[in-house]
């Protein structure tokens, strides 16, 4: 379902690159009282048309619109309204769930959508029809559960940076290596690896469970025993040995140390990006 909501009391294109700048300055806080230039920020609330307050994630697309995923739907922002793409029941090419984890866009401009509960999801930008992947018990081709968390684009340039920072940060600890692996690795899975990487990693006794709410212990030990007893307690995974080797380098750990970076920082973008 989609629907606008304009802005009554807005300025325009000139707040969404107030939001981006926003962004980038949030990482030069540390510098703000040697800046002679004050940071301004810009808000956004469900008063301007934000379908609601709570944003789990913030994407600018390759048209320079902005796009807000939340937990009652999908916001896409011009800079004067805002558009809303929500579920809505009984239609195949609308939203399945209205919360929203993550969002990104692909190469063919595309965006995709990590929902709770209504599976992975794909928008085309233009003719806002979502195509909507779930998984299938019959399938085994199809994505292993219908609660999408986090989305990962190969040819994201952050992306590829973290992982590149994480594989020369550390040496030795298999934090150097991505979640789910290199593509190599990817290539090499055979179902017999994913089943045993499921078996092992996924047990009741390999599983820590957070609670908030008005609840009481007692529902929730019910409720565990009802829903993980069934399920066989499996070996444990193997311990982590490894011990990370001492670091020679200098590492930012003074406040002094971030403002030179910052300044570095900064300096590079001017004279490179020109802004």
């Amino acid at each position: 379902m989609l629907s606008t909501h304009r802005k009554t009391s807005g300025h325009g294109l000139n707040l969404v690159t107030g939001i981006l700048l926003s962004l980038l300055a949030m990482g030069s806080v540390a510098v703000a009282a040697d800046n002679s230039h004050p940071m301004r920020f810009g808000h956004l609330s469900i008063n301007d048309g934000l379908s609601q307050s709570n944003v789990l994630a913030v994407l600018q697309d390759s048209d320079g619109f902005m796009w807000f995923a939340t937990e009652n739907g999908l916001n896409s922002y011009d800079g004067y309204e805002f558009r809303h793409y929500k579920r809505d029941r009984g239609n195949p090419e609308a939203l399945g769930n209205d919360f929203i984890f993550d969002v990104a866009e692909g190469k063919d401009g595309s965006l995709w959508l990590a929902t709770n509960g209504g599976g992975l999801a794909n928008l085309d930008r233009h003719s806002g029809v979502v195509r909507t992947y779930r998984h299938d018990v019959n399938d085994a081709g199809s994505i292993a559960s219908n609660v999408v968390r986090r989305l990962h684009v190969d040819n994201d340039n952050n992306g590829r940076l973290y992982e590149q920072m994480m594989a020369t940060a550390f040496v030795a600890h298999p934090y150097q290596f991505p979640v789910i692996g290199w593509p190599s690795d990817i290539e090499g899975w055979t179902q017999d690896d994913l089943e045993s990487h499921y078996r092992t990693y996924y047990a009741p006794n390999n599983c820590t469970m957070v609670f908030s709410g008005a609840v009481s212990p007692e529902e929730i030990f019910l409720l565990a025993e009802q829903y993980f007893a069934p399920i066989p307690r499996q070996n444990p995974p193997p311990p982590v040995r490894t011990i990370e080797l001492a670091k020679t380098g200098h590492g930012f750990r003074t406040r002094e140390d971030s403002i030179k970076y910052y300044k570095a920082l900064r300096q590079f973008l001017l004279e490179h990006i020109g802004r």
